[in-house]
């Protein structure tokens, strides 16, 4: 927990972020916790997050976006609902092979990106998504789980990453899962409580190459250790009880077909899925950084 003390240091990153109802108090905590209390640096960083989820328009993401139902239906990330860890943490399951990323996106490049709408009709194949897709699932899905660790106080949140059926050319820095960890590590600092990678046994190149990649993106010392390489399921079983542990790792917690999360998760939004506003197909945003020498 945040000492009182640090108050002033509070309401002074509340001011010099200046956007008002933009962060949530633990939030701006968690800025600061990350920064040592470095005001500026916690500035800094908060408001470079902002101008990534306006650039992006990941600031406005619900189930009301056909392109995040669309997703939602691949099941490949889904937060759990009414299933914390012991430690009241939420948690979320990230199929890695359940992700089949589209032949004109296998692998991700920062600054080269295309985001497609947020309509109803793909541009692409309905059985493929794009990493832009993937980026944008993992923002709103991340966010509900922020919203469930801050409503419960827990601290943190704890992520299942199953690489059942992952080839081992796929642990590179332009891969999803790590995508989703550079993600975390950027722009979700001080919210992880556990990374559990389980189903990697059979080649043990998956363990090495992942942690090689994360020691490239920067990881600390302190979060690789959140990070845990799970051999036999029955290690799960210290961190939660059987109702809350999916049955593939060893639990009683059933998994929801995505029909039923979502029913769930728009009763929660206060959407009526079968009555939503049509949404025109648009391209949101085209963004393309390139640098030309000579």
């Amino acid at each position: 927990m945040y000492s009182p003390s640090a108050g002033s240091a509070l309401t002074a990153l509340q001011h010099a972020v200046a956007l008002p109802d933009a962060f949530s108090t633990q939030e701006y905590v968690r800025a600061l916790r990350r920064n040592h209390d470095d005001v500026t640096k916690a500035a800094v960083q908060l408001r470079a997050k902002h101008a990534w989820l306006k650039t992006n328009q990941f600031d406005n993401l619900s189930l009301a976006k056909p392109s995040i139902q669309r997703e939602v239906k691949k099941q490949y990330l889904q937060v759990l609902h009414n299933a914390t860890d012991k430690c009241k943490c939420p948690v979320v399951v990230f199929s890695v092979s359940k992700f089949h990323p589209s032949q004109s996106s296998d692998k991700l490049v920062a600054g080269r990106e295309q985001c497609t709408d947020h309509g109803g009709a793909s541009l692409v194949d309905e059985s493929t998504s794009t990493f832009e897709d993937a980026r944008r699932l993992i923002v709103y899905m991340v966010t509900l789980a922020v919203e469930l660790m801050e409503d419960e106080n827990a601290p943190g949140i704890v992520y299942l990453i199953d690489m059942d059926g992952v080839s081992t050319n796929v642990v590179t820095e332009g891969s999803v899962h790590i995508e989703l960890l550079r993600m975390l590590k950027e722009y979700y600092p001080e919210t992880v409580q556990f990374c559990f990678v389980v189903n990697f046994s059979t080649n043990t190149f998956v363990q090495q190459a992942t942690a090689y990649v994360l020691k490239s993106l920067g990881i600390s010392e302190r979060t690789h250790a959140k990070i845990k390489f799970i051999k036999d399921v029955r290690e799960l079983h210290p961190y939660f009880n059987a109702p809350a542990l999916p049955q593939a790792y060893g639990g009683a917690y059933k998994l929801m077909p995505a029909a039923t999360w979502m029913e769930i998760q728009a009763d929660m939004e206060g959407l009526d899925l079968d009555d939503l506003p049509a949404e025109e197909e648009s391209t949101y945003m085209v963004r393309i950084q390139m640098n030309v020498f000579g």
